[in-house]
């Protein structure tokens, strides 16, 4: 049987990664350790590897090993690519579903080796035909999954975990309205909620009213809206946030300007008098935190509003020059957004030109 260099490819990759996952099974620890990698004696480090601590971990190395006859013995990609999907997605399950239950943590060589699983994952579903069977991007889409569930799902069902389950292990849902019932976290609730409204709120109002201005108005300066399309690249919202506290902090440029001239003292202060002005630290804040979460969001939610507003008025534009056939139906072109709601109708017309000739707002 003639192998093609795309069948070349695909079994020097597997094989590139069976032995990267040996090789970190081998000599890098199952398990977790309390003083790191780097910090942990011999004996630790001993310890913690699969194959000498915990016997159950040697299905992975024989899972490895049943991979290697398989490039070599089956001919059918679709048979390659099976057992490759489905062996990759329950080893992954039984590896989860055995540290949750022994509630260790995992080391950095099954770290590794679920990356291999991931790959090899991504190899099957491009040899199905996933992604026009491109490995590297159907590799690309299963680590960026990987990294979100990782990073992002995993610590969420732990805080869930947590929250529903008590200290004897058993299921207590009234547990999680306790929790965030109580003053600190609840607190903490109301805030990031009120503050969430807040600014969805204001940032949609201030986008909607830059739009309309781009968009409706005719001044010269409509073209310095353009600016919002740069400034989430610019300005991302930890700069915001630190130009912020520079300018209003406690010890800020502006704070030490205003204390300056307004402060007990100032330029315009008495001596012994009250200041008008005084150090304080407002800007940490909810005002402070408002004030810099709009002027991040305000140019997304501009550019997000500006084009469906654009987007809106081709589309009018487009229905008014050509009507619908029946009914006929036709839209102002120069009339404000608000009243495309609104349509027309007209007789039927034999032509374009007559379109053109009969329409009023068309001419």
């Amino acid at each position: 049987m003639h192998v093609t260099t795309g069948d070349r490819s695909f079994h020097t990759g597997i094989v590139i990664w069976l032995l990267t996952g040996a090789a970190a099974y081998i000599l890098l620890p199952w398990f977790a350790l309390e003083y790191g990698l780097f910090d942990c004696t011999i004996d630790e480090y001993i310890d913690a590897l699969g194959w000498y601590s915990y016997k159950p971990s040697l299905l992975v190395p024989l899972i490895f090993a049943a991979c290697f006859p398989l490039l070599k013995l089956v001919k059918s990609r679709c048979v390659q690519a099976k057992f490759l999907v489905l062996t990759s997605l329950v080893t992954t399950f039984l590896i989860i579903v055995d540290f949750t239950r022994t509630g260790q943590s995992m080391g950095l060589g099954t770290g590794v080796i679920l990356m291999v699983f991931a790959a090899l994952f991504s190899y099957g579903i491009a040899r199905l035909g996933f992604l026009q069977g491109d490995t590297f991007i159907s590799g690309t889409v299963v680590f960026i999954i990987f990294v979100i569930g990782i990073f992002v799902f995993y610590p969420v069902i732990e805080i869930f975990h947590k929250v529903l389950i008590d200290r004897e292990g058993g299921f207590a849902p009234l547990q999680f309205f306790k929790i965030i019932s109580s003053f600190g976290i609840g607190r903490v609730i109301l805030n990031t909620l009120n503050l969430a409204i807040t600014v969805g709120v204001v940032t949609t109002l201030l986008g909607l009213l830059f739009a309309l201005y781009a968009v409706r108005s005719t001044s010269p300066l409509r073209h310095l809206m353009r600016v919002f399309y740069i400034l989430p690249i610019i300005t991302p919202p930890f700069v915001v946030g630190m130009s912020l506290i520079l300018l209003f902090g406690r010890a800020g440029l502006l704070s030490d300007f205003l204390v300056y001239l307004f402060g007990s003292g100032g330029v315009f202060i008495p001596e012994g008098a009250d200041a008008l002005f005084n150090r304080s630290g407002y800007i940490y804040g909810f005002s402070g935190i408002f004030l810099a979460q709009i002027l991040s969001l305000t140019p997304v939610s501009y550019m997000v509003i500006h084009w469906f507003w654009v987007e809106i008025m081709m589309s009018c534009q487009q229905r008014s020059i050509f009507p619908l056939p029946e009914p006929n139906l036709t839209l102002p072109r120069r009339q404000p957004l608000a009243s495309c709601c609104s349509c027309y109708r007209f007789p039927s017309f034999s032509s374009r030109k007559s379109i053109w000739t009969k329409n009023p707002l068309l001419q």
